[in-house]
């Protein structure tokens, strides 16, 4: 699909974020939970739209040396459309070899394997199993600027 347009969230676009939060994560995050994280100076949102409708997006925080998706997700409609190779490849070209942040994290459920095996397929692997004593483990992926120098060699 190559109609896909990527622009930063704004407050018109909560709505459909949060119906595609909802579909896609087993813990939603509502309005409030967007407006508070995006109201940081350090975090972002990015949109993915189609026809000028929101089916896809991206929130995530930028440290010194990393960036770390806190959600990202898309509309069950539009996955393998695209959508989500459109996101990460912005993600991924906010990270560069010559700049200070060099990597991207993503925090996944052990449950989460489609978006496990989304990640891996763009090179990210996993670097850590947080576990929880109340819930299933984490993996924590990671995806440096190294990998794609290697990558263009």
């Amino acid at each position: 699909m190559s109609d896909i347009t990527l622009r930063w969230m704004i407050g018109g676009d909560l709505t459909s974020v949060c119906e595609i939060d909802e579909a896609s994560h087993e813990v939603a995050w509502d309005t409030n939970d967007f407006l508070e994280c995006l109201r940081g100076r350090t975090s972002m949102g990015v949109v993915a739209t189609l026809s000028d409708r929101v089916v896809g997006y991206v929130v995530y925080e930028l440290f010194d040396a990393y960036l770390m998706a806190l959600r990202f997700a898309v509309h069950p409609c539009y996955r393998r459309c695209q959508v989500g190779t459109s996101l990460l490849g912005w993600l991924m070209s906010r990270v560069d070899y010559d700049s200070p942040r060099k990597a991207i994290y993503f925090l996944l459920p052990e449950r989460a394997v489609d978006a496990q095996l989304f990640l891996r397929d763009f090179g990210f692997s996993c670097v850590e199993i947080k576990r929880r004593k109340d819930a299933d483990s984490d993996y924590l992926f990671r995806w440096s600027a190294k990998s794609r120098r290697a990558i263009l060699r």
